[in-house]
This record gives structure tokens, C-alpha cells and sequence, in this order.
């Protein structure tokens, strides 16, 4: 299922915005940005969630060598159901201060804009050098996108969001085709990007936008949702599980 990121209030007063998984890994998890960068530190701490339920507000001191060396056992024994969460929050209890309070976890709504909207200027006055997203299309006027096509007779993904390549400098004007499954290995290769393309002679059209375009609406889903709290006078919870 992986992780779920939720910006609510607390009566569900008001709806909830639709976040992309992209916008929650690439952006909210730093994908490829660095929040201290360019965020203050009061900035960095209203845009980083808190897990469901409870928030860490301090430390008590750090985990002794034994301590290190016993969470990996701790974590398999809780996957495993064997331990119970009761015992996991007993051990947390002693590194950190934390709470379930939702006066504690509740931020506001005008402090979470701004700094949402501060990463969003980033990501615009950086898509120079930050990663790049390229659509591929079966014709001029930009109509009937293409995800996949058969190259050989094999089923060939065509895979224009590179942002999480190692190498991404080198790829960052590339589309990579590559094939899966049991057909995996069997095509594998780069194609630079031009407003005309040719794979497998066959002429393609394509179109790049920026991070920061794909996700103009992820944001502005959130300001939208801000602006309702903030005219409301409410505060808001921002979470993932």
C-alpha cells in the first residue's frame, strides 16, 4: 500500500485534498530537494508531517550503542506481530518526548501555506536544474499520449520521469524504453528528447514541463484547502501513516 500522507482538520469540517504519491515522495520527502536549503528551521518543522496519531516534540538524549543495535530486532519482531505496539512506545519513551494530543499535532494553516508555497517558488526558480518530465505523443497536436509500445514484439514502457536515475544529470534530457516482467532485459535503451522523436521508425511527438508544473495542482489543492481553514479560523492537521 506504501505511505499515506493526509492534510485535515480535526471535525473533517473540510474536505480533504487528493496529494499525489509523487507529490508526497518527490516533494513533501524531498526527493530531490533539500528543505534546510532554503526553508528556516521554524519553516522546515511546519512542513514536515508528523506520523498519524502522535507527533515527537523533543528529544531526551540519544540511543545508547545497545540501543541502536536493538531496533532493527524490535522493528522485525513488530512486523512479526510479536511485539505490541504498547512496547514499542515503552522503548520510544525513553529517547523521546512525544504526544497524541491533538493540540499538540494541530499546526496553522497560514505558516503551512507559506512554506508550501516557498517550495513551490523553488521548484520554479530551479527547473533549470531540477529534474525534468517528458510526454510522448502520437501526434503533433499533442492528442493520444504514449505510455508503451511493442518493439520487436515485446511490450517496450516508455518512462519520460527519470528524477530518481543515480546518473539523472546524464539522463535529465532522455526518455528511457525498457521492458519489464518476463521480457525484462530484453529492451533497454535512451532516447534524447526533441520535439520530434524517432523509435522504431516511427515519428513521435513530445512535450517536457517542469517539476514544478507537475505539480502546480498538488499545491494548489493544498492552498485551496488552507485558504478554508484560515477563513475559518481553524487549525490543521498534517499527517501521514
Amino acid at each position: 500500500m506504501g505511505m499515506h500522507l493526509d492534510l485535515y482538520v480535526e471535525d473533517e469540517s473540510i474536505e480533504s485534498p487528493f496529494l499525489t504519491r509523487g507529490f508526497q515522495d518527490e516533494i513533501i520527502f524531498e526527493g530531490y530537494i533539500k528543505f534546510t536549503d532554503f526553508l528556516s528551521e521554524e519553516e522546515n518543522k511546519v512542513v514536515t508531517p508528523n506520523s498519524y496519531g502522535e507527533i515527537v516534540l523533543g528529544t531526551k538524549r540519544k540511543a545508547t550503542f545497545f540501543e541502536k543495535a536493538k531496533i532493527p530486532f524490535t522493528l522485525n519482531k513488530a512486523i512479526k506481530g510479536k511485539i505490541s505496539i504498547e512496547e514499542i512506545n515503552k522503548f520510544r519513551a525513553k529517547l523521546v518526548h512525544r504526544s497524541e494530543k491533538i493540540e499538540d499535532r494541530e499546526r496553522d494553516p497560514l505558516q503551512l501555506k507559506e512554506a508550501l508555497k516557498k517550495i513551490e517558488n523553488h521548484l520554479m526558480f530551479n527547473q533549470n536544474k531540477l529534474p525534468l518530465v517528458h510526454f510522448v505523443y502520437e501526434t503533433k497536436e499533442l492528442k493520444n499520449e504514449v505510455n508503451s509500445i511493442i518493439i520487436n514484439d515485446v511490450k517496450t514502457l516508455i518512462e519520460g520521469d527519470l528524477y530518481f536515475y543515480d546518473n539523472y544529470s546524464e539522463v535529465r534530457n532522455k526518455i528511457h524504453l525498457k521492458s519489464y516482467l518476463h521480457d525484462y532485459g530484453k529492451i533497454d535503451f535512451f532516447v534524447d528528447i526533441n520535439p520530434k522523436i524517432l523509435i522504431d521508425n516511427k515519428l513521435y511527438f513530445t512535450k517536457t514541463i517542469s517539476k514544478a508544473e507537475q505539480f502546480k495542482e498538488d499545491f494548489n489543492r493544498c492552498y485551496h484547502f488552507l485558504d478554508k481553514a484560515i477563513n475559518n479560523n481553524q487549525r490543521i492537521l498534517w499527517e501521514f501513516d
